[in-house]
C-alpha cells in the first residue's frame, strides 16, 4: 500500500528543511552487549512506561515527522515494542528498527508479525564469537538467515561499525553476504570520533578510503568522502539542522539534538510544542566537533542531488 503520508512529508522537506522528518527513538538505554566501540549502556536513564510511549509518537507525528528509527541500547528488550512498532505504523508513519541480533529467535519471528517497514541487524564481523563485545557470533547469522528467509515484502539489511578491530575482514563480511544474501544491502558507519560522551578517542579511526572497494555497500560516495573529511579535520561543519530536520528522543522523553548533544526540552512536557518553536538549537550544533553519524547526516543530505545516485542504489540494492 502507497504511504501517501511519507510522500506529503517528503515533498514538504524539499522545500522546508527546518521541519521535522526524521526521528530517532530510544525507549530504553539498556542492553545485553558491552561492545568496545559504544557507550550508550553506560548511561541510566529512566524509562517512561506504553502510554507515554504512545503520546510521544503522537506528539511526533503533531511535528510532522515522516520517518521513526527504534533504537537503544537494544529497542527488543522492551516488552511493549512491538505494540510501539504497529501504533507508529497505523499512523501512516514510516517505521524502521535496528537490533544486535542476538535475543531470542522467538522476538524476531514477533517482530516479523508487526507491521514494520524497515529492519536493521548490526553485523561487525563473521568470523569466531566476540560477544558480548562486538556484533560477531554465529548467533546473529541465523538470526540474519533467520530474518531473510522470512522478511517478505519488508526491507531487511545489516550494518557494520568499521574499526581498526575489525577493518581487516571487510572484504570477507562483505563477500558473505554477498554470497549469501543476494538482495540484502550492507551499510557501514566509521566509527565516530572526537568529544561528546557517546563517542570514541581517534585511535579507533581507520582508513574509510576502503569502502570504495565494495559495489554492494549501500554507502554512498559523497558520505565516504566526507567521513574522510571529518576524520582528517575532526571538525566538519555540514550545516547540521539537529533539533529541527531530526531529533532523538530518550527513554525519560528527553528531547535531544541528537545522541550526543542534550536540550532542556522533554517532549512529554504540556507546553512541548511553544518550547519547541522557540528554542535555539543553533549554539549546540555550532558547538558539535563535527557529525558523521549516518542516520543524522544521511537523512539531511538525501535532499542533496549530489547523494541522489547513492540513495538510487541504495534502494535497487534492497528492493
Amino acid at each position: 500500500m502507497f504511504n501517501w503520508k511519507l510522500y506529503r512529508r517528503t515533498v514538504k522537506t524539499f522545500f522546508y528543511r527546518n521541519k521535522p522528518f526524521f526521528a530517532q527513538l530510544c525507549p530504553t538505554n539498556r542492553c545485553n552487549l558491552r561492545c568496545h566501540y559504544c557507550q550508550i549502556w553506560k548511561e541510566k536513564l529512566d524509562e517512561v512506561d506504553t502510554k507515554a510511549w504512545r503520546t510521544i509518537i503522537d506528539k511526533i507525528d503533531a511535528l510532522g515527522v515522516a520517518v521513526v528509527s527504534f533504537t537503544g541500547g537494544e529497542p527488543m528488550l522492551r516488552d511493549d515494542i512491538f505494540e510501539l512498532i504497529d501504533y507508529a505504523k497505523d499512523k501512516g508513519l514510516y517505521v524502521k528498527l535496528t537490533s544486535n541480533g542476538t535475543l531470542p529467535i522467538e522476538k524476531y519471528e514477533r517482530l516479523l508479525r508487526t507491521k514494520i517497514d524497515n529492519i536493521c541487524i548490526s553485523l561487525d564481523g563473521i568470523d569466531g564469537d566476540d560477544l558480548p563485545y562486538s556484533k560477531v557470533s554465529p548467533r546473529i547469522l541465523d538470526v540474519i538467515q533467520f530474518i531473510y528467509s522470512r522478511r517478505g515484502s519488508k526491507v531487511f539489511y545489516t550494518s557494520t561499525t568499521l574499526t581498526q578491530r575489525n577493518s581487516e575482514g571487510l572484504a570477507k563480511l562483505v563477500q558473505f553476504m554477498d554470497s549469501n544474501f543476494t538482495d540484502c544491502g550492507v551499510f557501514v558507519q566509521p566509527i565516530v570520533v572526537g568529544k561528546g560522551k557517546l563517542r570514541r578517542d581517534t585511535e579507533e579511526k581507520v582508513d574509510v578510503a576502503i569502502l570504495k572497494e565494495f559495489d554492494s555497500i549501500l554507502d554512498p560516495n559523497p558520505y565516504i568522502l566526507d567521513c574522510q573529511r571529518y576524520y582528517s579535520s575532526q571538525n566538519f561543519q555540514w550545516g547540521c539542522k539537529g533539533g529541527k530536520l531530526f531529533f532523538s528522543i530518550r527513554s525519560d522523553g528527553a528531547f535531544w539534538v541528537c545522541q550526543d548533544i542534550p536540550t532542556k526540552l522533554n517532549i512529554l512536557d504540556g507546553n512541548f510544542f511553544q518550547k519547541w518553536k522557540k528554542y535555539d538549537f543553533d549554539p549546540l550544533v555550532r558547538n558539535c566537533s563535527g557529525c558523521i553519524y549516518s542516520c543524522y547526516f544521511l537523512t539531511q543530505m538525501v535532499f542533496n542531488p549530489r547523494y541522489w545516485i547513492g540513495f538510487i542504489k541504495e534502494y535497487t540494492l534492497l528492493r
